[in-house]
């Protein structure tokens, strides 16, 4: 049986939505990142990368990397269309998966990291507004991207789908408003009433049981 290693909220929530809208047996192992467990021996011999996602695959494999796994996922429920499997279709997805990973991720992440990358107070308050200018034109892209659509992709889920929920969540934290962004407001209230989503957070302590 796979077992996904997951931080409550971090980026590999978005493997555990996917898990449970593909409907596949697992199981998971929720981590702290103030434990320290992802530093320890037994940690490290399963992922030196020393974080989260990664998921032992049940045949003495494992694999890590939220794209990867998202990926590897989808392929796993075939029938439930979770991500193209060829053609244009599956390039325009992995375009779709790279700018959240790049865009995304990497520029909302920075934030959460600020005091420790800018220690003094006024530089850092030009650093986040920096940060939050940079990310402007990009929440602007996808934000018309949506026009229209249910998802990402057009009017089904896909594995992009929650990975771009998780991201786009941790705006609350770190003074980023989206409220502006009238289709990325209603993508992600769509994605939230999802079970699946509804599954994976409540598991992972996010939602009320």
């Amino acid at each position: 049986m796979i077992k996904l290693y997951t931080a409550a909220g971090a980026c590999s929530t978005a493997c555990h939505i996917a898990l449970q809208e593909a409907g596949v047996p697992f199981e998971t192992q929720i981590v702290t990142f103030d434990s320290g467990w992802l530093e320890t021996p037994e940690a490290l011999a399963i992922n030196p990368k020393g974080a989260v996602p990664f998921i032992a695959l049940g045949n003495g494999q494992y694999l890590n990397e939220g794209s990867a796994i998202l990926q590897y996922v989808a392929e796993l429920a075939p029938e439930k269309n979770l991500f193209p499997s060829k053609g244009i279709e599956r390039f325009k997805a992995i375009e779709w998966l790279n700018f959240t990973a790049t865009e995304l991720h990497n520029g909302i992440g920075v934030l959460f990291i600020s005091e420790v990358l800018v220690p003094d107070a006024a530089s850092r308050t030009h650093y986040r507004a920096t940060a939050h200018g940079l990310l402007a034109p990009k929440l602007e892209y996808l934000n018309q991207s949506l026009e229209g659509k249910n998802f990402i992709l057009g009017q089904n889920f896909s594995v992009i789908d929650a990975y771009l929920f998780i991201v786009l969540s941790w705006a609350q934290y770190v003074d980023l408003d989206l409220s502006k962004y009238k289709n990325i407001v209603s993508f992600q209230a769509r994605v939230l009433e999802r079970p699946s989503t509804q599954r994976a957070m409540k598991a992972e302590g996010l939602l009320g049981v």
